[in-house]
């Protein structure tokens, strides 16, 4: 079974080559990729991917503090 996993980075170039790179292999399914946190936190909620790789310095909410608003709801949630 593949893992599943949402990524959350502002930068756009680096964003496009994480998919990229996920995408490559066999096991991973990118389930979607979003340039700040409000557009991520209700895809997170409802997709609840295996793991989420949240970018810190996000503009609006930072990635801190969507990390605490999904452990709210989603606490096993792995996040790196």
């Amino acid at each position: 079974m593949k893992k599943t996993v949402i990524i959350v980075e502002d930068d756009r170039g680096l964003r496009e080559q994480l998919v990229e790179i996920l995408d490559s292999a066999p096991d991973i399914k990118c389930l979607g990729a979003y340039a700040s946190a409000e557009a991520a936190l209700p895809q997170v909620l409802a997709r609840k991917p295996d793991v989420v790789l949240m970018d810190i310095k996000l503009p609006g909410i930072s990635g801190i503090q969507c990390v605490a608003e999904i452990k709210k709801v989603l606490p096993a949630m792995q996040i790196i």
